[in-house]
């Protein structure tokens, strides 16, 4: 379920809302951060509006998306970012 399926299902709290967890580069970039918090039972949805109309042109200066989550997950899911950055051959 997508975060902001889940901010609609529940109870309507500051703690639903989504809040950006990180940019993303690129679409791998995106399913790995994607995957890794699924497999930790954390929502999350990219949103590729932030995108160019040039196909890449301008990613070196601007992202692909952005990862969001629910509020009440941050903190969880910026320990997988983390984890996921110290990870052996995770660029710097």
């Amino acid at each position: 379920m997508a975060a902001e399926d889940m901010a609609r299902s529940e109870p309507n709290d500051q703690r639903q809302r989504t809040v950006v967890l990180c940019k993303v580069e690129n679409e791998v970039e995106a399913q790995i951060v994607e995957d890794a918090l699924s497999e930790r039972g954390i929502a999350c949805t990219v949103d590729r509006s932030h995108e160019t109309a040039y196909d890449g042109l301008f990613s070196m200066v601007k992202p692909c998306g952005i990862v969001l989550v629910l509020e009440r997950d941050l903190e969880r899911a910026r320990d997988v970012l983390a984890d996921l950055q110290n990870r052996p051959g995770a660029e710097e």
